[in-house]
């Protein structure tokens, strides 16, 4: 059965492909019953609002520790520390990133993705962060614009469920905005080396 559906995708043109993509993930957001949920992700209580199968997969439930942040622990990230988290998603971990850094640090959100930039912002005001603040862009190795797709790749990697152009920022642009940052953490599923090509003036800066 799944090779016979991958040679029907085969044959199906490009275009139809795509909005039959589309039509999937759409369905399967309008469809689904929101609902705010309480779990403690590494050790911190958050509330979480479960807006879509992917977020019900990873986010209704606990999280016994997040690797990653002990380890960014060593490295910058403490009490007052400016982050840079690329490729948000939802913001449970840039909320965890801000129970971190507190009241005094401030970390910058960015999520390429109308649907999750949206649960970004609501899951920041149902946590009542407001050092953690979300703007709805793509990291990139340039400044300007993006195309990016449903399936939440740039579209040079995937055209899953169509594109839609969006703006592009990049860290030392950010950093220009912002201040330079503490701590950058990135999760762009496989544009890492592009991201951190727009970083070489904030790379060369913690260096000095």
């Amino acid at each position: 059965m799944a090779n016979f559906k991958r040679i029907l995708r085969s044959l199906l043109p490009p275009v139809i492909r795509r909005r039959l993509q589309r039509w999937r993930i759409d369905r399967a957001v309008r469809g689904f019953d929101r609902r705010v949920v309480r779990h403690r992700y590494g050790g911190v209580d958050l509330a979480v609002e479960i807006a879509d199968p992917v977020g019900a997969c990873w986010y209704d439930c606990d999280w016994v520790s997040v690797l990653e942040l002990d380890l960014l622990a060593r490295y910058g990230l403490r009490p007052g520390a400016r982050v840079f988290n690329l490729g948000a998603h939802q913001g449970v971990v840039g909320l965890l990133l801000g129970h971190r850094v507190g009241a005094g640090g401030e970390v910058v959100l960015i999520e390429p993705d109308p649907h999750n930039f949206a649960q970004c912002r609501r899951n920041t005001e149902l946590n009542a962060m407001p050092w953690v603040v979300a703007h709805q862009a793509a990291a990139a190795d340039r400044e300007g614009t993006l195309s990016f797709s449903r399936g939440g790749h740039v579209a040079e990697l995937s055209d899953y469920g169509g594109t839609f152009t969006v703006e592009a920022v990049t860290v030392d642009g950010l950093a220009r905005r912002f201040g330079r940052p503490d701590v950058v953490f990135v999760d762009v599923e496989g544009f890492e080396c592009r991201v951190l090509a727009g970083a070489a003036a904030t790379r060369a800066s913690a260096v000095d």
